[in-house]
């Protein structure tokens, strides 16, 4: 089984790899991160192309992605991880498909019902969008705080 997580780096993103790595059916597979450089929306420095700072960001990106890799390689855990550039939701399901994967793993920041409605987030994206399955992650905080709201309902 391959699992492709797409993360954009953040805490909240990573907490898909711990939902995997808990999980005893998904933990066997092949997992396969993959981060989107998305540079729509970004104005370059004066000084910066935007090619210039898109190399960068990319830079930075696998810089991270390989301290990922290696921590879960202690943890005895092969992690690899794809750099991909363009709209986030199009390109991982570009990458779900060109790898062959059986099942993508997504967090949600878990902003909001109305930002989502006009912005749309890119874990709803890929859902909508791909043929392979999608399990969306809440954030721990976001699972507390409607815990505390169905306990106090």
């Amino acid at each position: 089984m391959k699992i492709l997580i797409p993360t954009d780096l953040s805490e909240v993103s990573l907490e898909a790899i711990e939902f995997v790595i808990q999980n005893e059916y998904l933990k066997k597979g092949d997992i396969i991160l993959v981060y989107v450089v998305d540079m729509r929306g970004i104005i370059s420095a004066i000084y910066t192309s935007a090619a210039e700072l898109q190399g960068i960001i990319q830079k930075e990106a696998e810089k991270r992605l390989k301290s990922i890799q290696k921590k879960f390689k202690e943890q005895g855990l092969e992690i690899k991880y794809t750099i991909r550039s363009g709209e986030p939701s199009d390109e991982i399901v570009k990458t779900a498909v060109e790898k062959k994967v059986d099942h993508i793993v997504v967090s949600s920041h878990g902003r909001g019902a109305l930002r989502e409605m006009f912005v749309g987030s890119v874990a709803v994206k890929v859902t909508r969008k791909s043929p392979i399955p999608v399990t969306i992650i809440k954030p721990e905080d976001v699972k507390g705080r409607l815990n505390q709201y169905w306990k106090n309902a």
